[in-house]
Formats: C-alpha cells, sequence, structure tokens
C-alpha cells in the first residue's frame, strides 16, 4: 500500500526524497487546521439534516466522522513526538493517506444514505458539501496528492453513482457534471502539487547554496588567516635583523669620512629605507585590520602638510621629469593630522606610479556645508569606469602583472580605504583610460581659532638634554641589545641593557640601577611579553617607571595584545629619532642653551 501511495506522489517536478518527506512535515504541521475543518461540518450536517433523516443512521455516520478526526488527532501527535527521530516522513503521509481514504468513503457514503429523490433541497445540500469536501481536498491536501485523491474520488464517484442510479436525464446530468469535476480535481491537485513541491525544492537549492557559500567563506576566512599569520610572521623575522641594522647603520654614519664611503652608506641606507617601507605598508594594514588605529581629530591648517608632501615628492617629480603642482593653502580643516597626511601620501604615491609623462596637483578647496574638497589630479594611465572597485583590493593592481617591485604591492589605495572608512570619509574618483584621474575625499572644515600651536612644546622638547639619563632595555636579541646599548650611550644615557625581565631585577639589584625609563621589546623569550617585564620591574622598584615597548610583531591579534597594555609602542624597525624623542618627552627636563 505504502508503494501505491508512493507512485500516486510521483510528481514531474522532483524525486528528491528530502522534498517528499519536507512536504509530509508541512502536511501535519496543517493538519490541526483540516482536524477542526473535519470536526466542524459533520456537525454542521447532522444539525441540518436531523429533522430529515433517521436520527439512528445519522448519529452513527456522525460518530463514525469523530472516530476518523480522532484517529487524525492520533496521527498528529504522535507525529509531533517523533518528529526529530522520524526516519521514513512518506510512510506517515501514506497514513494520512489511508484515513483521508476512509474519510472520503465515508462522505460518499452519505450520499447513498442521505439521498431524498423527494427533496430538491436535500439534494441540493448534499452537492454542496461533497464539492465542498472536493475543494478542501485540493486545498489542505496540497503538501501531500494520495491524499488529495483519495479523499476527492471516492466522494465524488459514490455521489455521482448515487445520482446515476436514481435515473432520469437531471440526474444523470448531475452524474455526468460530477465526474468532469472529478477530472478537474484530479487535474489541479496534481498542478497544485507539483508547485508545492517545486517551492520546496527551491528552498532546499536555496539552502544547498548558502551553505556551499559559508564552507567556501569559511574556507577563504581559514587562507585569509593562514596569509595574515604567514605575512605577520614573514614581517617580524625581517624586522630585527632590519631593525639593528639601522641602529648600527646610525653609528656607522658619524664614522665615516670619505666622500666614496658616505656615497656607497647612502646607497645602502636608501636600500632599507625602501625595504621599511615596504614592511610599512603591511604594517599600516596589519594595524588598521587589528583596530589598533585610533583618530585624533584636531583643528589644523594644512600647510605644514603640503610642506612635508613638497619635500616628499619633489626628488620623484624631477627625476621622471614630471610638474608638481601642490598649490600652498593655509585652510584649516577638522581631521587626524597623521591619518590625512598617510591618504594623501598613498594617492599621490599612486599618481606617482602611474604617470610617465605631463603633471601630477594637489588642489584644495571649500565647497558648501562646511567640506573641504581634496584632490589629487594626475595625467596618468587612467583607469576604466568598471574596474575602479577592483583597485582598493589587497595586492591588486591593474597595471602591474608583472610585479615591478617599483610599482609597490598594491597595497596604498587598499590603506586609503580603510583609513577613509576609519574617518568616515568618502571619495569620488574621475577617470578613463589615457586621460588621467582624479581622486577626491571629502574633509570637514576646521576652526581657525581652536588651531592649537605645537611649536612651542616641540621647541621645549628639542632643546631637552638626556645626558645621564638611566635607561633600561630589554631585548632577547644580542645585536639589538649592542646597538642599542651604543646608540643610547652615544647620547651620554646611562643604559642597563639586558635579555629579560628576571635578568633586569637582578641587575638592578646588584648594581642598584634606579632607572628612568624602560624600554622593551614586545615578544621576549619563553612566551614573555615586554608589558609583563614593565609590570615585574615597575613591582620591583615600586614606582610607575616611564615605558616603551618596540615590537616587530604585525598580527593583529599581538597589536592588540600590545596597544591594550597601555604603553607608547613604536614598531620595528624603528629610527634612532624616534628613540630620542620619546626619551626627551619622559626624563625630568633639564634644558641647554643656558635654560633653566
Amino acid at each position: 500500500m505504502f508503494n501505491i501511495l508512493t507512485y500516486l506522489s510521483a510528481s514531474s517536478v522532483t524525486r528528491d526524497k528530502r522534498v517528499y518527506d519536507k512536504a509530509v512535515d508541512y502536511l501535519y504541521q496543517n493538519l490541526p487546521t483540516t482536524m477542526a475543518a473535519q470536526t466542524i461540518i459533520p456537525v454542521f450536517i447532522y444539525a441540518v439534516l436531523w429533522s430529515s433523516i433517521d436520527h439512528l443512521v445519522l448519529t452513527i455516520w456522525t460518530a463514525v466522522n469523530f472516530l476518523i478526526c480522532f484517529i487524525d488527532y492520533v496521527l498528529y501527535s504522535n507525529y509531533k513526538k517523533k518528529r526529530d527521530v522520524i526516519s521514513e516522513p512518506q510512510k506517515w503521509g501514506a497514513y494520512y493517506a489511508l484515513n483521508s481514504l476512509a474519510m472520503g468513503l465515508l462522505n460518499g457514503l452519505a450520499v447513498f444514505l442521505f439521498f431524498s429523490p423527494d427533496s430538491v433541497g436535500i439534494q441540493s445540500f448534499l452537492i454542496t458539501i461533497i464539492l465542498g469536501y472536493s475543494a478542501g481536498a485540493i486545498v489542505m491536501n496540497s503538501y501531500w496528492l494520495p491524499s488529495s485523491y483519495l479523499l476527492a474520488t471516492p466522494v465524488l464517484l459514490l455521489a455521482a453513482s448515487r445520482f446515476f442510479i436514481e435515473g432520469g436525464v437531471q440526474n444523470t446530468g448531475v452524474s455526468i457534471l460530477l465526474l468532469i469535476y472529478l477530472a478537474t480535481v484530479i487535474l489541479y491537485s496534481k498542478n497544485i502539487f507539483d508547485s508545492v513541491l517545486g517551492t520546496i525544492k527551491l528552498q532546499f537549492e536555496i539552502s544547498d547554496l548558502s551553505k556551499k557559500f559559508e564552507a567556501q567563506k569559511e574556507v577563504a576566512e581559514k587562507a585569509n588567516i593562514a596569509k595574515s599569520k604567514f605575512l605577520a610572521a614573514a614581517s617580524h623575522d625581517l624586522r630585527q635583523p632590519l631593525h639593528a641594522m639601522g641602529l648600527f647603520a646610525n653609528l656607522l654614519d658619524k664614522e665615516l669620512e670619505t666622500k666614496t664611503q658616505k656615497q656607497l652608506f647612502n646607497q645602502v641606507t636608501h636600500s632599507l629605507d625602501a625595504l621599511k617601507d615596504l614592511l610599512n605598508t603591511l604594517l599600516d594594514v596589519s594595524k588598521l585590520d587589528a583596530g589598533v588605529v585610533e583618530k585624533n581629530l584636531k583643528h589644523f591648517p594644512l600647510r605644514k602638510t603640503l610642506d612635508r608632501l613638497s619635500a616628499a615628492f619633489t626628488p620623484e617629480a624631477r627625476e621622471k621629469d614630471l610638474t608638481l603642482n601642490l598649490i600652498q593653502n593655509d585652510i584649516v580643516v577638522y581631521s587626524d593630522p597623521a591619518l590625512l597626511e598617510l591618504i594623501l601620501r598613498n594617492l599621490m604615491s599612486n599618481a606617482f606610479r602611474y604617470t610617465e609623462q605631463g603633471s601630477i596637483s594637489l588642489k584644495i578647496e571649500e565647497t558648501n556645508g562646511n567640506i573641504v574638497k581634496i584632490s589629487v589630479i594626475d595625467t596618468g594611465i587612467g583607469i576604466p569606469e568598471d574596474r575602479q572597485e577592483e583597485i582598493f583590493l589587497e595586492f591588486h593592481q591593474l597595471s602591474n602583472p608583472e610585479r615591478d617591485r617599483s610599482k609597490g604591492m598594491g597595497l596604498g589605495l587598499s590603506i586609503v580605504k580603510r583609513l577613509l572608512n576609519l574617518l568616515n570619509y568618502s571619495i569620488e574618483i574621475e577617470s578613463s583610460p589615457g586621460c588621467g584621474s582624479t581622486f577626491s575625499i571629502f574633509v570637514p572644515l576646521g576652526d581657525k581659532n581652536k588651531v592649537f600651536d605645537e611649536n612651542i612644546i616641540e621647541t621645549c622638547i628639542n632643546n631637552t638634554s638626556i645626558a645621564g639619563a638611566a635607561i633600561l632595555f630589554i631585548d632577547d636579541e644580542l645585536q639589538i641589545r649592542q646597538g642599542m646599548k651604543e646608540s643610547l650611550e652615544k647620547w651620554e644615557c646611562n643604559v642597563l641593557a639586558v635579555a629579560s625581565a628576571e635578568e633586569a631585577v637582578t641587575r638592578i639589584k646588584q648594581q642598584d640601577f634606579r632607572p628612568e625609563v624602560i624600554i622593551t621589546d614586545y615578544r621576549l623569550r619563553e612566551n614573555k611579553t615586554g608589558a609583563e617585564a614593565i609590570q615585574r620591574i615597575r613591582s620591583e622598584l615600586d614606582q610607575p617607571v616611564p615605558a616603551l615597548i618596540i615590537t616587530g610583531d604585525t598580527a593583529p591579534e599581538r597589536l592588540r595584545e600590545a596597544r591594550a597594555s597601555g604603553h607608547v609602542l613604536l614598531h620595528k624597525p624603528v629610527q634612532a629619532a624616534q628613540i630620542l624623542a620619546f626619551i626627551r618627552r619622559t626624563v625630568k627636563p633639564t634644558f641647554t642653551d643656558g635654560e633653566n
């Protein structure tokens, strides 16, 4: 019987077992509504026919209806309890279809039992009831075709048979019309069932695609994490020797005498600077991804920013024989000076990278709504409109398939996009192939009355002497300790250079050394951190010694850890001037040039 009912439910839409199982599930979810209708209708029939039909026959018929409804309830309750562990839902569809057959036979039998040849009213009432049952079979059983067939077919066949038996032109005509109606019900039931299965199948296809997408997304995220870890590890390992080279280069610069030596040294430092730039670009991306970059908004004039950009790009413009137009403008903006300058540097670098002739300009204009429009304009190769979004992707360069290192790594505009998101700025691009490009960003206009003059503080800091300052330096690499110790001693500092917090505590006790400043690498041996070393030494000395952390890490989680320590953070390779500036800001001020 189960196989027969399964055959009856066969659809041209799909043979997917999951679809049929889900159809049965929907059938049982809608069963309470069906049971309510199957309970109310017999009561209505009982009340209408009570005065015309034998009471015993009518009562037995109604009681059997209630029994079938009770069986439906038992099926529904058991299915609901076992829903999560049912392995063959279609069998439950077969059980329900058999109950539908019983209901169809019982209601078809009603026509035989309650038919009154002399009462057109009763005949019309019975026809209305069986037509309603048949229509209900289409709607209420739309999720399971066998139930529709087994409910509607007995009702209409038995009714057609009863009218045919009665004889006469009118009754025969009614019988034929009922058979035609049965054919229509069967056709509509099949079409609706196919539509329902098609909808369920589409749900599964969407679900399958969603799972595939999630799986592919997970693979992509794992690959991205692996890439980030690799870049972070490679960046850290490269920064360590580069940091040491920078310290020794600073010392070597003071020992050179001949012109040839200085020229060779300049070539070496030029290569070092190029490598620093590449690593710092990776660091910028990592810091932004880690969320450790915080915007420091202030009112400031753009003049100094333009001066620095002019100094940075004028040599390159001369080398490429390009015209550089940076019109001096003292307009005040409200932004983060460092981040805004980094955005403009990257846009300018991108313009120089792809412009071989003509000019590069930086234009500033005040627009309506207290907004300043800053535009970088070049006469370079241009960008097709349909590819302008691609240029902000990491490591993506439209015109560098050979990966020419002189054209960078394809991260500059990716950094620009991150910074714009951080500052909540918009960007506009106007470009076409062969006609150059214009990148415009929109920055809030500042208030000239709120500009703070930092020159006074910088002058005081630059005149601060650090001679005799007690500096504790912690790094587990010998070369870096040596380079830092010699650099600090050149500035006449009293230096204690150690490999760990434990060694620092021991030497402090032995030498009665009282550091005024602690400088430490972040990643130390035995999975210890510079933040832990600072805490250990402060606890030993029982005083909050100012501290600076130096790190070569670029992994986002490491950057967040270092930033969370609350100490000043510098990233390798660190220039000697950065360390000098920190110490001058930190030690008890004593002024040179006779100032007190």
